[in-house]
């Protein structure tokens, strides 16, 4: 120990590093990007400063460690549950097994769903006029929770911070959500929902066409969805806006601060209806936008919350609840 300060400073000190940590694993989840802004915001703050400057990169592998022991203890526990209850369940007893895969899963042991979502991506999620999250996304995790026998609980939050907060502060998140590579190594995804492709919001009269027209443009983009992948990374010279709202994007294009918003079909086309004669929504193959799924992201490594949420899906999709959902809130 490094530190020299009296006993109760330095208990005092540690309390407050403890504090701060717990406050951003709520926010980041048990990722090495807690632990750094914990030792940063930590220094900063004077406590144990000394101490964290000196030894940082052995304080944050130390506790990177401890995350990886956890969750091998973790996973541990979990295989232990699931062979306790294949031996208890009998073959010819087929239909106790829901019940069986149901007790392996954290998530539902509380008989409540925690959802994250962000409501700002129309027809998918919104807010409704009393406040409350709706869309196509809402109404079919309700439909899924109605399946497993469980209450959904809703909470609406940052796009960006969705993936990260899977497994500590939400149990599952919905949001117009791509499957990607990138995102596949920190959650799973069920079986995929919805095919999507990303449209082009231009001004009326706009000569912004193709691929090509799109270079050096100023684009606006929801931030961390696939529209900001794309300009971000696709599209050469562009000056990109980043939002956390879709219609904060479009609303700078209206007064142009951006010249396009890259953002998915449906709330493109919402958006072009809300604002008519104002923009316009130009569909994604003009620009060589390929196609993506929408899926729901679960913790990683839950394999019976996975499959619990995967037949549940098959079975709305099988009585016509699925079909009914689109109707209303993607057709109409």
């Amino acid at each position: 120990m490094i530190y020299d300060g009296k006993d109760n400073d330095i208990i005092s000190q540690y309390v407050t590093f403890t504090k701060v940590y717990d406050e951003q694993v709520k926010l980041y989840g048990r990722t090495r990007e807690a632990v750094t802004n914990t030792i940063n915001i930590c220094k900063d703050r004077d406590v144990l400063k000394e101490y964290l400057s000196s030894r940082e990169k052995e304080v944050v592998d130390m506790m990177m460690t401890l995350f990886d022991e956890e969750q091998v203890m973790r996973a541990y526990v979990e295989s232990e549950k699931k062979e306790a209850a294949e031996e208890a369940a009998q073959p010819e007893e087929e239909a106790a097994q829901p019940e069986a895969e149901a007790a392996v899963s954290e998530a539902l042991a509380d008989g409540v769903l925690n959802v994250g979502t962000n409501a700002e991506f129309p027809p998918f999620e919104y807010v409704d006029d009393n406040g409350e999250p709706d869309g196509f996304d809402i109404a079919l995790i309700k439909a899924i929770g109605e399946k497993l026998g469980v209450e959904v609980v809703v909470e609406n939050m940052e796009f960006d911070s969705l993936v990260a907060a899977i497994g500590s502060k939400i149990d599952v998140a919905i949001a117009g959500m791509t499957v990607t590579d990138e995102r596949k190594a920190s959650v799973d995804f069920s079986d995929a929902y919805y095919d999507a492709v990303q449209y082009v919001i231009v001004p009326e009269g706009s000569d912004i066409a193709s691929a090509a027209d799109l270079s050096g443009k100023a684009i606006g983009v929801q931030m961390g969805t696939t529209g900001d992948f794309i300009a971000s990374d696709d599209v050469e010279g562009a000056e990109v806006s980043r939002y956390n709202k879709g219609v904060d994007a479009v609303n700078d294009l209206i007064n142009g601060r951006v010249d396009c918003v890259i953002i998915d079909k449906n709330p493109a086309l919402v958006f072009e209806s809300t604002f008519e004669g104002q923009v316009k929504a130009l569909p994604g193959e003009q620009f060589e936008f390929g196609t993506e799924e929408y899926a729901i992201a679960i913790p990683k490594g839950d394999g019976a919350l996975l499959s619990q949420v995967n037949k549940a899906l098959e079975e709305i999709k099988a009585d016509g609840t699925f079909d009914e959902l689109v109707k209303q809130y993607i057709e109409n």
